[in-house]
């Protein structure tokens, strides 16, 4: 038996070839702003988690000093100024007594930072965690807001501590969020 071969329907044409390559070029950018945005997402996440940790370290260390006037000792923090478009090594707080803290002042630290850099605003300029485990800062309002932005992206992360009993928090806002906008969804640690 011989079998007889159609010539015309073998291989593809070139249309099918250059449909299939749009088509993997438009998946591969689609994938590269999702990990890049992920990425982001990520960074801005480190910042606020290793601030809100260090805080944590100072409230404790506040807790363990054995004055029981609130006006007397206690660990004081030192927000900068806010910042806008800061790299790794800026400071974000100070402590004092540096004895309150494993570090007496915590810096920007981000791994893979890149080309991105980091926004903040502080709505006080201080607050002081006492022995007796409230809190005072030098704002009007009892919250005391951090706000963290990282560029390229507009995904605003927050720590609140309210509250005279010091509570922390922290909080989020999606995408298209400025520093000057309210994080919501706050869950304590």
């Amino acid at each position: 038996m011989i079998i007889k071969r159609n010539s015309s329907g073998s291989g593809f044409s070139l249309a099918e070839i250059l449909i299939t390559v749009v088509i993997l070029g438009i998946l591969s950018t689609i994938a590269v702003n999702v990990s890049a945005s992920e990425a982001d997402r990520a960074k801005v996440n480190a910042a606020q988690i290793a601030l809100a940790g260090w805080l944590q370290l100072v409230q404790r260390s506040a807790l363990l000093q054995k004055s029981l006037q609130a006006n007397q000792g206690g660990c004081t923090v030192n927000f900068t100024s806010a910042f806008t478009n800061q790299g790794n090594g800026t400071q974000i707080a100070s402590v004092s007594p540096a004895a309150c803290a494993p570090n007496s002042s915590i810096l920007l630290d981000i791994p893979n930072l890149g080309s991105s850099s980091l926004s903040a605003s502080f709505t006080a300029q201080s607050i002081i965690f006492t022995p007796r485990g409230t809190i005072s800062s030098d704002a009007e309002s009892p919250i005391t807001e951090i706000r963290f932005l990282i560029s390229r992206s507009s995904l605003l992360r927050c720590i609140r501590i309210s509250g005279l009993v010091g509570v922390i928090e922290i909080g989020s806002r999606g995408s298209g969020s400025t520093l000057t906008d309210e994080c919501s969804d706050y869950t304590r640690i």
